[in-house]
Order: structure tokens, then C-alpha cells, then sequence
């Protein structure tokens, strides 16, 4: 065979030139095809193994260090073995052999490099991007601590100087990455205080504004305006509505203050300070009745005639008429029979705003609806929005069902309602599981259906 040049032997497998010294020795032959198959496991390798789901390019950031060495020295066990296996015909086959691998490991190493020194590289980014938002985190968070916050803000600009090291930053570089660094520090401190309405947000600002950019200046400032007449307008409401003043006496007051976006915010603020006090008056008496009712409840089942000396005359009319109420059907029936109307009128209010009736005191209720009737609409003040959607669905679906029978009737409204509820009941009692869809709408066809065929049969 004759010699190969050292070109030949650089260019991989176009380098295999044998002469044929011998007639057809199919050695030479057998010689190329181990060559390429070496060739062909390197390739395969390098697809199959690096670009797996565990392989070399699936690592990310720091934890593809050194990953590279581990992977070339597998490679190498490998196409060593399989060149051990082989008998090529003569040493300039596995000369040739030996430079293939060579040149394909150092080809594909270089591209491993290439990813690995990007993968380290975006680690330290990450990494000091993290430790600059740190330094502003924690001085949010001990922001009323004036070491820490000064600390903190150290922490970052050497950060900034060892990034500025590592990425090779001219001075102007530097120098506007530390000004945008500085912009958001004292911007989100800023905002820090401001989340809090605390007062300390305007001072703060007027210390540390020229550090600021310009849009975000032009941001803050609007909002502290925002903020400072927030301020000055609860603590005027808060301190003016302690004083019970009546309704006319107020708004004079209120008409006095020369800004008009302070007096609307102390408008609102009255607003909301008035709603908030009626809500708690409401809970407060909600809870007494409710505590009387229970009193009630057990004497009239104990003993009816003593029922009436259970009363708290203390509470609300329409309470005191409820209750003497109750006990008089109790006395006289031994049982609450449901009034109707009331039942409409409670699933009519149910429906047409379902917040305002989960905040609604029923207690009063107790003396027109009967226990299962009562417990039912208990039960949906219970609800989730999301259950209540479906009972929503429900009673809305089936009663345009039956709007054709001109349902207008209190009667005839509770009747399709209670054939509604008990069908409802007995679905989820024998499936022990609320319907679907199309169960939902086959039910309510046949409650529908049901209906008509009772008022028909009336008729």
C-alpha cells in the first residue's frame, strides 16, 4: 500500500487511497467499510447521546461543568474498544482510523466547549442579575431600616463592578448600567412606602428623586399627589365622622376644603366608613336575633305557652312580629306551614343578586318557611359563586320551560320550584354526585314536562 501524505490523512475518510499492489485483495476493501463504520458510530454517537434527553446540550447553566470531559472520555472508551475489536490489514488503515476519531472528538468538543462556556455564561448573569434584584428586595423589605437599605445598595453597585469586570464594560457602560440600577433601587422604595399610604414615600422621594429616570419621576409624582390627597382626606373623614354629625352638618364641613379632590376623597371615605359601620350594626343584630330565635325555637318546642317570655323586646320590629308569629303557628299547628309569597319573594331576590342575598339576614324568615324550605335557602347561602351558577342555570332554564302556562303565580311558581329542588335532591341522593350538562337539561325537561301535565290535568 502506498504511503499517505499528510493532507490525505487530515480530510478524514477521503484520505483512504489505497493501491492496489495486490490483485483485488478485498482486505483493502474490508478495511474502508471498518473505517466508516468507526465513522458512522462517532456520528451516531454525537446525535443520539449529546442531544438526549439526559445528554450533554439538556444540561443548563452551571450544571454543565465539566460535562463535556465526562462525555469525550465515554466517547473515547467507546471507539477504543470498537478499534480493539477490529483487525484492519495493515497500520496505515488504523493510522487513518486513529486520525478520523481524532478529528471528529476534537470537532465535536469544540462544539461542546462553544455550549458550555454560553450555558456558564448565562449562569453568571443569572446569578448576578438575582443578587442585584436581592439587594433591592431586601431594602423593600427592611426599608425603614436606613443601614440595611445602604447596605443593600453597596451590594448591588459591586455587583455591578464585578459584571462590569466580567463583560468587559467600557467606563460608559458602567456608568449608565449604575444609573438604571439606582433609578429602580429608589424607585421601588419608593413605591415600597407608598403601598403602605404611608407619608414617608413623599420625603422619601424628594431625597432621592434626581436619581430617578424621568419616566418613572413623572409616574411617582402624579401617584404621590394621588397619595398625599388619600392621606390628608382619611385621616380628615376618619377624625370628622367620629364626631356623629348629621348628614347636612357634614357636607358643610366638607364644602369648606378648598381642594376639591381632598373633598371628594373625604366624600368617599365618609361613604365608605358609614357602609362599614351599618354592616357591622347589621351582623350585630343578625347575631342577636339569631341567638333569639334559637331561644325561641327550643321553647316553643318545649313549651308553647311560655314561648312569648322567650322574646327580646329589644330588637327590631319586624323581628318581635316574626317570632310571635312563629310561635302562634306553632301553637296552633304544631308546625311552620311556608307562606308562598315569601318563598317567592326570597328566590326572586336570590336571583336577581345573589351577593346582596348572601349578606341578607333570613332570620326573619323562619316564621313564613317551613324547615326544609328555610334550610334550603341556608343552604345556598352557603354556596360558591361557581354552585351557585348552576342552580342559576337551573330555575332560569326550566322556568322559560314553562312560560308558555303564563307562570306568574306565586302558587304555581313555588309548586315548579319544589318539583325542581326534591327531583334535584333525589338525583344527587341516588347518584351521590351533582349532574352534568345533559342531565342537568334532561332533568329539567322532565320536571317541565311534569308540571304541565299536573296544571293540565287541574284544568
Amino acid at each position: 500500500m502506498q504511503k499517505i501524505s499528510e493532507k490525505d490523512r487530515n480530510s478524514g475518510l477521503s484520505s483512504i487511497k489505497i493501491k492496489e499492489t495486490k490483485d483485488n485483495n478485498e482486505n483493502y476493501t474490508e478495511d474502508e467499510v471498518k473505517i466508516l463504520e468507526i465513522s458512522n458510530i462517532i456520528d451516531k454517537w454525537e446525535d443520539t447521546v449529546l442531544f438526549s434527553q439526559n445528554g450533554f446540550y439538556s444540561f443548563k447553566g452551571k450544571e454543565v461543568k465539566n460535562k463535556s470531559r465526562e462525555f469525550i472520555e465515554e466517547l473515547n472508551k467507546l471507539i477504543n474498544t470498537k478499534i480493539d475489536e477490529e483487525k484492519f490489514s495493515d497500520e496505515y488503515s488504523k493510522e487513518i482510523v486513529l486520525r478520523i476519531k481524532k478529528n471528529k472528538i476534537t470537532a465535536i468538543a469544540d462544539k461542546m466547549a462553544i455550549y458550555e462556556n454560553s450555558e456558564l455564561e448565562n449562569w453568571r448573569k443569572e446569578v448576578y442579575q438575582e443578587s442585584i434584584s436581592s439587594s433591592i428586595n431586601r431594602a423593600v423589605l427592611y426599608k425603614n431600616d436606613i443601614e440595611v437599605v445602604v447596605s443593600s445598595l453597596n451590594n448591588g453597585l459591586s455587583v455591578l463592578k464585578a459584571m462590569a469586570i466580567n463583560e468587559e464594560w467600557n467606563d460608559k457602560t458602567l456608568e449608565l448600567k449604575t444609573a438604571e440600577y439606582k433609578s429602580e433601587f429608589y424607585y421601588s422604595l419608593v413605591k415600597a412606602f407608598m403601598s403602605e399610604k404611608d407619608i414617608n414615600a413623599y420625603k422619601y422621594y424628594q431625597q432621592c428623586k434626581n436619581y430617578i429616570n424621568t419616566s418613572d419621576k413623572d409616574e411617582l409624582e402624579k401617584a404621590l399627589y394621588e397619595l398625599k390627597v388619600n392621606i390628608i382626606a382619611y385621616n380628615w373623614a376618619k377624625e370628622v365622622f367620629s364626631y356623629k354629625l348629621p348628614d347636612n352638618e357634614l357636607e358643610k364641613k366638607i364644602k369648606k376644603v378648598e381642594d376639591k379632590d381632598i373633598a371628594t376623597e373625604i366624600r368617599r371615605y365618609i361613604k365608605d366608613f358609614t357602609e362599614t359601620e351599618k354592616r357591622k350594626k347589621e351582623l350585630k343584630e343578625t347575631e342577636a336575633e339569631e341567638k333569639n330565635w334559637q331561644e325561641i325555637i327550643t321553647a316553643a318546642e318545649n313549651n308553647s305557652d311560655k314561648s312569648f317570655l322567650y322574646i327580646d323586646y329589644t330588637l327590631s320590629e319586624r323581628h318581635i312580629k316574626a317570632v310571635k308569629d312563629y310561635i302562634k303557628q306553632i301553637k296552633e299547628s304544631g308546625f311552620i306551614k311556608t307562606d308562598k309569597s315569601k318563598f317567592v319573594q326570597l328566590l326572586t331576590e336570590m336571583f336577581n343578586d345573589f351577593g346582596l342575598f348572601k349578606r341578607k339576614n333570613i332570620t326573619f324568615y323562619r316564621a313564613y318557611l317551613s324547615n326544609e324550605d328555610y334550610k334550603f335557602f341556608e343552604d345556598c347561602r352557603e354556596m360558591q359563586f361557581q354552585d351557585y351558577e348552576n342552580l342559576y342555570y337551573d330555575y332560569k332554564f326550566s322556568m322559560s320551560k314553562v312560560q308558555k302556562l303564563n307562570l306568574q303565580k306565586e302558587d304555581d311558581i313555588y309548586t315548579y320550584a319544589k318539583l325542581l329542588i326534591n327531583s334535584l335532591k333525589e338525583f344527587r341522593t341516588k347518584n351521590k354526585r351533582e349532574p352534568d350538562i345533559q342531565e342537568r337539561n334532561k332533568l329539567i325537561e322532565a320536571v317541565s314536562q311534569r308540571f304541565t301535565n299536573n296544571k293540565e290535568d287541574k284544568q
